[in-house]
């Protein structure tokens, strides 16, 4: 008898994952799909954050260049996160497996 195993993540966790791995090499530490939350719900979540030293960058990963709706997610975050404004926030799309600055 065969067990299937079937793979559950899906396009987007894919390429969280792929980013992730490429960062790894660079950052002190990375933090994976961290929940951005205020007293009373979920506000989003950011999927990568990456710490170096006092230097904080942040990733959001796109399946396809959705660059807006990135800089929307962008603005949110830094302002629920309490951020400086020294951190830097980076898009990721992974169709095209294309990074920038936004």
């Amino acid at each position: 008898m065969w067990v299937v195993i079937q793979d559950k993540s899906n396009k987007h966790d894919k390429y969280v994952l792929e980013l992730y791995n490429q960062l790894k090499p660079s950052y002190d530490k990375l933090y994976m799909n961290v929940p951005v939350r205020n007293s009373k719900r979920l506000l989003g979540e950011a999927d990568i954050i990456a710490k170096k030293g006092k230097r904080t960058d942040i990733y959001e990963v796109k399946c396809s260049h959705r660059i807006t709706k990135a800089k929307h997610q962008a603005k949110k975050l830094r302002k629920n996160l309490r951020l400086s404004s020294k951190a830097r926030f980076y898009f990721y799309c992974g169709s095209s497996k294309s990074l920038m600055m936004l």
